[in-house]
């Protein structure tokens, strides 16, 4: 009778499959239309998120997206909040990963902002 062992190197090809399947997957979920590179224009609402300590601007589209605005961005929108927008902006993407190494998304940010409207 034949039994299987398993070895160390088993699990390490295993591993490195999984991972190369988990990284090949979200690169094709990160498709061109929900990811638009270069200069582009998003209007939406001005959002504060967050806590007082920790505030966040955000610009919410209508598909529900939220764009990120921050640092010197931030000050440009000020007192802008809840009321609709358009902005020119470079659009930038991060990963965002939980604690223990999963994947919790991508978060959208807009640079060098010139409000349109």
């Amino acid at each position: 009778m034949y039994t299987h062992t398993v070895t160390k190197r088993g699990v390490l090809v295993l591993c490195v499959l999984g991972l190369f399947f988990a990284v090949s997957g979200s690169a094709v979920s990160m498709g061109q239309g929900d990811f638009p590179r270069g200069r582009i224009t998003v209007s939406g609402r001005v959002r504060v998120l967050g806590t007082a300590l920790f505030p966040n601007t955000v610009i919410t589209d209508d598909k529900d997206r939220d764009w990120y605005i921050e640092g010197e961005d931030r000050q440009k929108l000020s007192g802008r909040e809840q009321r609709l927008i358009t902005v020119k902006g470079t659009a930038e993407y991060r990963e965002l990963t939980l604690a223990n190494g999963e994947s919790a998304g991508i978060r959208r940010v807009l640079r060098n902002i010139t409000i349109i409207e």
